[in-house]
Protein backbone atom coordinates (compact mmCIF):
# COMPACT_ATOMS: atom_id res chain seq x y z
CA UNK A 1 0.00 0.00 0.00
CA UNK A 2 2.82 2.35 1.19
CA UNK A 3 4.37 1.81 -2.23
CA UNK A 4 1.37 2.58 -4.66
CA UNK A 5 0.70 5.55 -3.44
CA UNK A 6 4.57 6.62 -3.40
CA UNK A 7 4.62 5.97 -7.26
CA UNK A 8 1.28 7.78 -7.71
CA UNK A 9 2.79 10.89 -6.58
CA UNK A 10 5.57 10.44 -9.03
CA UNK A 11 3.44 9.80 -11.78
CA UNK A 12 1.52 13.46 -10.87
CA UNK A 13 4.95 14.97 -10.88
CA UNK A 14 5.88 13.75 -14.44
CA UNK A 15 2.21 14.67 -15.69
CA UNK A 16 3.85 17.86 -16.66
CA UNK A 17 6.01 15.84 -19.31
CA UNK A 18 4.68 13.77 -22.42
CA UNK A 19 6.03 10.74 -20.87
CA UNK A 20 7.63 9.48 -17.99
CA UNK A 21 10.67 8.66 -19.39
CA UNK A 22 11.32 12.24 -20.43
CA UNK A 23 11.56 13.12 -17.01
CA UNK A 24 14.35 11.75 -14.19
CA UNK A 25 14.42 11.93 -10.25
CA UNK A 26 16.00 10.56 -7.84
CA UNK A 27 16.46 10.87 -4.24
CA UNK A 28 13.01 12.07 -3.73
CA UNK A 29 11.94 11.96 -0.32
CA UNK A 30 8.28 12.62 1.39
CA UNK A 31 6.87 11.81 4.63
CA UNK A 32 7.81 9.56 7.39
CA UNK A 33 5.48 5.92 6.84
CA UNK A 34 4.43 3.22 9.53
CA UNK A 35 6.74 0.26 8.44
CA UNK A 36 5.55 -2.77 10.75
CA UNK A 37 5.05 -2.74 14.84
CA UNK A 38 1.98 -2.79 17.14
CA UNK A 39 1.44 0.39 17.29
CA UNK A 40 -1.86 1.32 16.62
CA UNK A 41 -2.08 4.21 18.98
CA UNK A 42 0.64 6.14 17.46
CA UNK A 43 -0.35 8.95 15.50
CA UNK A 44 1.39 11.69 13.82
CA UNK A 45 0.57 15.11 15.49
CA UNK A 46 1.80 17.65 13.20
CA UNK A 47 5.27 18.44 10.77
CA UNK A 48 6.82 20.90 9.86
CA UNK A 49 9.20 20.54 6.52
CA UNK A 50 11.62 23.13 5.30
CA UNK A 51 12.71 22.81 1.45
CA UNK A 52 15.91 25.48 0.59
CA UNK A 53 16.57 25.71 -2.94
CA UNK A 54 19.89 25.80 -4.71
CA UNK A 55 20.84 26.05 -7.94
CA UNK A 56 22.03 22.49 -8.21
CA UNK A 57 20.46 20.90 -4.92
CA UNK A 58 17.86 21.79 -2.45
CA UNK A 59 17.69 20.96 1.25
CA UNK A 60 14.80 19.30 3.38
CA UNK A 61 14.44 19.10 6.72
CA UNK A 62 11.51 18.05 8.39
CA UNK A 63 10.19 17.78 11.55
CA UNK A 64 7.62 15.15 13.16
CA UNK A 65 5.53 15.32 16.57
CA UNK A 66 4.30 11.59 17.16
CA UNK A 67 1.88 10.58 20.33
CA UNK A 68 1.38 7.22 21.34
CA UNK A 69 -2.00 7.33 22.40
CA UNK A 70 -2.04 3.42 23.25
CA UNK A 71 0.21 0.80 25.01
CA UNK A 72 3.54 1.15 25.21
CA UNK A 73 5.10 -0.09 21.95
CA UNK A 74 7.78 -0.09 19.60
CA UNK A 75 7.51 1.22 16.21
CA UNK A 76 9.71 0.63 12.76
CA UNK A 77 9.55 3.74 10.83
CA UNK A 78 10.51 4.31 7.35
CA UNK A 79 11.79 7.68 5.40
CA UNK A 80 11.39 7.50 1.65
CA UNK A 81 13.78 7.78 -1.14
CA UNK A 82 12.57 6.94 -4.98
CA UNK A 83 13.13 7.90 -8.03
CA UNK A 84 12.26 6.74 -11.52
CA UNK A 85 12.34 8.06 -15.17
CA UNK A 86 15.32 8.55 -17.84
CA UNK A 87 17.74 7.32 -15.59
CA UNK A 88 19.47 3.75 -15.01
CA UNK A 89 18.05 3.26 -11.42
CA UNK A 90 19.65 -0.21 -11.32
CA UNK A 91 22.98 1.70 -8.84
CA UNK A 92 20.42 2.90 -6.23
CA UNK A 93 19.74 -0.29 -4.87
CA UNK A 94 23.44 -0.43 -3.27
CA UNK A 95 23.78 3.48 -3.08
CA UNK A 96 21.75 6.44 -2.26
CA UNK A 97 20.78 9.12 -4.37
CA UNK A 98 21.10 11.76 -1.50
CA UNK A 99 23.94 13.46 -1.28
CA UNK A 100 23.34 13.20 2.76
CA UNK A 101 20.99 11.79 4.77
CA UNK A 102 20.42 12.16 8.37
CA UNK A 103 17.61 11.87 10.99
CA UNK A 104 17.08 11.89 15.01
CA UNK A 105 14.52 11.30 17.68
CA UNK A 106 14.31 13.39 20.62
CA UNK A 107 17.34 15.50 19.05
CA UNK A 108 19.52 12.50 19.81
CA UNK A 109 21.02 11.27 15.72
CA UNK A 110 20.39 7.68 15.31
CA UNK A 111 21.74 5.46 12.58
CA UNK A 112 18.81 4.52 9.55
CA UNK A 113 19.09 1.18 7.05
CA UNK A 114 18.52 1.65 3.79
CA UNK A 115 16.27 -0.97 2.74
CA UNK A 116 15.65 -0.78 -1.50
CA UNK A 117 13.90 -2.61 -4.18
CA UNK A 118 13.87 -1.75 -7.92
CA UNK A 119 10.63 -1.82 -10.07
CA UNK A 120 11.01 -1.28 -14.05
CA UNK A 121 12.17 1.92 -14.59
CA UNK A 122 12.06 3.29 -10.85
CA UNK A 123 13.34 2.07 -7.51
CA UNK A 124 11.91 2.63 -4.03
CA UNK A 125 13.87 2.95 -0.66
CA UNK A 126 13.06 2.98 3.31
CA UNK A 127 15.39 4.32 5.39
CA UNK A 128 14.13 2.20 8.65
CA UNK A 129 14.52 3.19 12.56
CA UNK A 130 12.88 1.25 15.09
CA UNK A 131 11.41 4.21 17.79
CA UNK A 132 9.75 3.48 21.21
CA UNK A 133 7.01 4.63 23.12
CA UNK A 134 5.70 4.29 26.63
CA UNK A 135 2.19 4.82 27.16
CA UNK A 136 1.17 8.38 26.77
CA UNK A 137 4.46 9.60 25.35
CA UNK A 138 5.38 12.17 22.86
CA UNK A 139 8.98 11.75 20.43
CA UNK A 140 9.78 14.26 18.28
CA UNK A 141 11.53 12.57 14.96
CA UNK A 142 13.59 14.46 12.37
CA UNK A 143 15.11 13.92 9.17
CA UNK A 144 16.97 15.96 6.86
CA UNK A 145 18.90 15.21 3.34
CA UNK A 146 20.24 16.88 0.27
CA UNK A 147 19.01 15.77 -2.98
CA UNK A 148 19.64 16.79 -6.92
CA UNK A 149 16.92 18.17 -8.54
CA UNK A 150 14.93 16.31 -10.80
CA UNK A 151 14.23 17.73 -14.17
CA UNK A 152 12.25 16.54 -17.33
CA UNK A 153 11.37 17.94 -20.92
CA UNK A 154 9.65 20.74 -19.55
CA UNK A 155 11.86 22.15 -17.00
CA UNK A 156 15.37 22.00 -16.07
CA UNK A 157 14.85 21.56 -12.17
CA UNK A 158 12.37 20.59 -9.76
CA UNK A 159 11.84 19.74 -6.22
CA UNK A 160 9.74 17.42 -4.91
CA UNK A 161 8.27 16.64 -1.32
CA UNK A 162 5.81 13.77 -1.14
CA UNK A 163 3.04 13.58 1.50
CA UNK A 164 2.44 9.99 1.20
CA UNK A 165 -0.88 9.67 3.39
CA UNK A 166 -0.32 7.42 6.17
CA UNK A 167 -1.00 4.40 8.16
CA UNK A 168 -0.80 6.30 11.56
CA UNK A 169 -3.90 6.50 13.58
CA UNK A 170 -5.93 9.28 12.58
CA UNK A 171 -5.50 12.48 10.75
CA UNK A 172 -2.71 14.86 10.92
CA UNK A 173 -3.53 17.78 12.76
CA UNK A 174 -1.12 20.51 11.32
CA UNK A 175 1.37 20.09 8.38
CA UNK A 176 3.64 23.04 7.18
CA UNK A 177 5.74 23.76 4.41
CA UNK A 178 8.32 26.13 4.10
CA UNK A 179 9.67 27.06 0.85
CA UNK A 180 13.22 29.07 0.82
CA UNK A 181 15.01 29.84 -2.46
CA UNK A 182 18.77 30.88 -2.34
CA UNK A 183 19.36 31.43 -5.73
CA UNK A 184 21.76 33.85 -7.30
CA UNK A 185 19.85 35.78 -10.29
CA UNK A 186 16.74 35.83 -11.61
CA UNK A 187 14.24 32.64 -11.45
CA UNK A 188 10.93 31.68 -12.10
CA UNK A 189 9.48 29.60 -9.84
CA UNK A 190 6.20 27.98 -10.53
CA UNK A 191 3.47 25.17 -9.38
CA UNK A 192 0.60 23.61 -10.77
CA UNK A 193 -1.84 23.14 -8.06
CA UNK A 194 -1.04 21.67 -4.41
CA UNK A 195 -2.24 18.35 -1.98
CA UNK A 196 -5.37 18.92 -0.56
CA UNK A 197 -6.44 22.28 -1.55
CA UNK A 198 -9.74 22.07 0.46
CA UNK A 199 -7.33 21.48 4.11
CA UNK A 200 -4.85 24.31 2.98
CA UNK A 201 -5.42 26.40 5.41
CA UNK A 202 -3.02 29.42 4.88
CA UNK A 203 -0.54 29.90 1.81
CA UNK A 204 1.18 32.99 1.95
CA UNK A 205 4.51 34.78 -0.09
CA UNK A 206 6.88 36.80 2.44
CA UNK A 207 8.76 38.16 0.02
CA UNK A 208 10.66 35.09 -1.84
CA UNK A 209 9.61 32.73 0.66
CA UNK A 210 6.21 30.52 0.78
CA UNK A 211 4.59 29.33 3.61
CA UNK A 212 2.09 26.57 3.04
CA UNK A 213 -0.02 25.22 6.02
CA UNK A 214 -3.21 22.03 6.21
CA UNK A 215 -5.29 20.98 9.15
CA UNK A 216 -7.10 18.14 9.96
CA UNK A 217 -5.52 16.38 6.84
CA UNK A 218 -4.83 12.57 5.29
CA UNK A 219 -1.37 14.53 4.51
CA UNK A 220 -1.49 12.97 1.28
CA UNK A 221 -0.45 14.68 -2.11
CA UNK A 222 2.99 15.78 -3.56
CA UNK A 223 4.13 18.63 -3.14
CA UNK A 224 6.43 19.87 -6.35
CA UNK A 225 8.16 23.48 -7.05
CA UNK A 226 9.79 23.93 -10.29
CA UNK A 227 12.57 26.75 -10.73
CA UNK A 228 14.32 27.94 -13.82
CA UNK A 229 17.11 31.05 -13.80
CA UNK A 230 15.56 33.65 -16.75
CA UNK A 231 15.41 36.85 -17.48
CA UNK A 232 14.34 38.80 -15.23
CA UNK A 233 11.28 40.28 -17.54
CA UNK A 234 10.32 37.31 -18.85
CA UNK A 235 7.60 37.28 -20.85
CA UNK A 236 4.56 34.54 -21.82
CA UNK A 237 2.96 35.37 -25.33
CA UNK A 238 0.12 33.80 -25.12
CA UNK A 239 0.20 32.08 -28.84
CA UNK A 240 3.02 31.30 -28.12
CA UNK A 241 2.19 28.49 -24.84
CA UNK A 242 4.22 25.61 -25.07
CA UNK A 243 5.60 22.80 -22.69
CA UNK A 244 8.88 24.39 -22.04
CA UNK A 245 7.10 27.57 -20.02
CA UNK A 246 7.02 27.74 -16.44
CA UNK A 247 3.79 26.03 -14.68
CA UNK A 248 0.70 27.86 -14.30
CA UNK A 249 1.14 29.58 -10.66
CA UNK A 250 4.81 31.41 -11.06
CA UNK A 251 6.43 33.42 -8.41
CA UNK A 252 9.85 35.67 -9.86
CA UNK A 253 12.87 35.67 -7.75
CA UNK A 254 15.91 38.56 -8.12
CA UNK A 255 18.73 37.75 -5.28
CA UNK A 256 21.88 39.02 -5.32
CA UNK A 257 24.72 36.53 -7.47
CA UNK A 258 24.48 35.64 -11.21
CA UNK A 259 23.32 32.64 -12.62
CA UNK A 260 25.76 30.09 -14.63
CA UNK A 261 23.52 30.19 -17.36
CA UNK A 262 19.87 30.64 -18.78
CA UNK A 263 17.47 27.67 -18.03
CA UNK A 264 14.63 28.87 -20.37
CA UNK A 265 14.95 31.27 -22.43
CA UNK A 266 11.13 33.11 -22.76
CA UNK A 267 9.50 33.92 -26.42
CA UNK A 268 9.63 37.53 -25.54
CA UNK A 269 11.55 39.66 -23.04
CA UNK A 270 11.53 43.75 -21.03
CA UNK A 271 14.52 45.11 -20.90
CA UNK A 272 15.96 48.52 -20.28
CA UNK A 273 12.87 49.41 -20.37
CA UNK A 274 12.15 47.84 -23.96
CA UNK A 275 10.44 44.58 -24.81
CA UNK A 276 11.70 42.33 -27.17
CA UNK A 277 10.51 38.92 -28.88
CA UNK A 278 12.83 35.96 -29.45
CA UNK A 279 13.07 34.93 -33.61
CA UNK A 280 13.09 31.11 -32.80
CA UNK A 281 10.20 31.62 -30.96
CA UNK A 282 8.33 33.64 -33.34
CA UNK A 283 9.40 31.00 -36.44
CA UNK A 284 8.36 28.30 -34.54
CA UNK A 285 5.20 29.65 -33.79
CA UNK A 286 4.05 30.64 -37.24
CA UNK A 287 5.59 27.66 -38.69
CA UNK A 288 3.35 25.33 -36.29
CA UNK A 289 0.33 27.37 -36.59
CA UNK A 290 0.45 27.01 -40.82
CA UNK A 291 0.82 23.38 -40.51
CA UNK A 292 -2.21 23.38 -38.16
CA UNK A 293 -3.92 25.35 -40.82
CA UNK A 294 -2.64 22.88 -43.46
CA UNK A 295 -1.24 25.44 -45.13
CA UNK A 296 2.30 25.53 -47.28
CA UNK A 297 3.72 29.12 -45.87
CA UNK A 298 6.96 28.70 -43.10
CA UNK A 299 8.49 30.97 -41.48
CA UNK A 300 12.44 30.68 -41.31
CA UNK A 301 15.20 32.41 -39.20
CA UNK A 302 19.20 32.37 -40.02
CA UNK A 303 22.02 33.69 -37.78
CA UNK A 304 25.41 34.30 -38.31
CA UNK A 305 27.81 34.10 -35.14
CA UNK A 306 30.50 35.56 -37.60
CA UNK A 307 28.70 38.67 -38.83
CA UNK A 308 26.36 38.47 -36.15
CA UNK A 309 23.70 38.90 -38.67
CA UNK A 310 20.01 37.81 -38.04
CA UNK A 311 17.42 37.62 -40.89
CA UNK A 312 13.51 36.47 -40.21
CA UNK A 313 11.69 35.67 -43.56
CA UNK A 314 7.86 35.34 -43.80
CA UNK A 315 5.67 35.44 -46.81
CA UNK A 316 8.34 36.52 -49.09
CA UNK A 317 9.85 39.28 -47.38
CA UNK A 318 13.32 39.37 -45.68
CA UNK A 319 13.53 40.93 -42.38
CA UNK A 320 17.27 41.51 -41.10
CA UNK A 321 18.69 42.67 -37.90
CA UNK A 322 22.58 43.06 -37.16
CA UNK A 323 23.76 43.25 -33.11
CA UNK A 324 24.38 46.53 -31.88
CA UNK A 325 22.43 48.10 -34.41
CA UNK A 326 19.35 49.79 -34.57
CA UNK A 327 17.90 49.56 -37.65
CA UNK A 328 16.01 46.93 -39.45
CA UNK A 329 16.13 45.79 -42.85
CA UNK A 330 13.00 45.11 -45.17
CA UNK A 331 12.81 44.04 -48.79
CA UNK A 332 11.65 46.83 -50.38
CA UNK A 333 11.54 49.22 -47.98
CA UNK A 334 13.20 52.05 -46.49
CA UNK A 335 15.44 50.36 -43.17
CA UNK A 336 13.48 50.88 -40.06
CA UNK A 337 14.82 52.49 -37.13
CA UNK A 338 14.83 50.49 -33.89
CA UNK A 339 13.93 51.83 -30.82
CA UNK A 340 17.25 49.18 -29.38
CA UNK A 341 19.51 46.92 -30.58
CA UNK A 342 18.71 43.49 -31.18
CA UNK A 343 20.51 41.16 -28.44
CA UNK A 344 21.53 37.81 -28.17
CA UNK A 345 20.39 35.84 -25.51
CA UNK A 346 23.87 34.10 -22.76
CA UNK A 347 24.52 30.46 -23.74
CA UNK A 348 21.79 27.54 -22.39
CA UNK A 349 23.75 24.65 -21.16
CA UNK A 350 24.48 22.32 -24.04
CA UNK A 351 23.59 24.64 -26.99
CA UNK A 352 26.40 27.01 -29.08
CA UNK A 353 24.11 30.14 -28.97
CA UNK A 354 21.39 31.38 -27.00
CA UNK A 355 18.18 33.68 -29.13
CA UNK A 356 18.37 36.28 -30.96
CA UNK A 357 15.84 39.07 -29.53
CA UNK A 358 15.09 42.09 -31.63
CA UNK A 359 12.66 44.54 -30.60
CA UNK A 360 8.69 43.53 -30.49
CA UNK A 361 6.43 46.12 -31.92
CA UNK A 362 8.48 47.55 -34.78
CA UNK A 363 8.99 43.67 -36.16
CA UNK A 364 4.79 42.55 -35.63
CA UNK A 365 3.97 46.03 -37.00
CA UNK A 366 6.04 45.03 -39.91
CA UNK A 367 4.39 42.18 -40.15
CA UNK A 368 0.95 43.54 -40.19
CA UNK A 369 0.19 42.30 -37.30
CA UNK A 370 -0.45 43.86 -33.52
CA UNK A 371 0.87 43.48 -29.97
CA UNK A 372 -0.23 44.48 -26.65
CA UNK A 373 2.36 43.65 -23.07
CA UNK A 374 1.19 43.57 -19.81
CA UNK A 375 4.77 44.21 -18.01
CA UNK A 376 3.61 43.67 -14.81
CA UNK A 377 1.52 40.02 -15.21
CA UNK A 378 4.45 39.27 -17.49
CA UNK A 379 2.16 38.39 -20.46
CA UNK A 380 1.90 39.86 -24.32
CA UNK A 381 -0.66 39.22 -27.31
CA UNK A 382 0.08 38.94 -30.94
CA UNK A 383 -1.80 39.11 -33.87
CA UNK A 384 -0.65 38.21 -37.12
CA UNK A 385 -2.60 37.87 -40.00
Amino acid sequence: MIRAILFFGLCCVFAIAALANDSAVTGEGGRVSRIKGEDAGVRMVKETVRVDLYPDYYDVTADFLFKNDGQAVTVTMGFPEGGAGDVDVTPYVDRTAFQNFHTWVDDQEVNATRQATIEEDSYQAYWVKAVSFTAGQQRRVRVAYRSKPGDSVATKRFAVYNFTGGNWKDKVDESTLILTPHLPDTWVLGFEGMPDEDQLKFKQWNGDQLTLRWKDWQAEGNFAIYYNSTFSGWMIVDEMINPFDPPIERKTITQPGKAKTLDWLPPAVTRDGEDFISLQALENYLTNRERDKKSDKTAAVTWSMKTLEATFRWEGKTYGFKLKRNTMTVTGQAPVTLPAAPFLSRNQTGFDSGDVYVPLQPLIKSLGGKATVNRAEHRARITIP
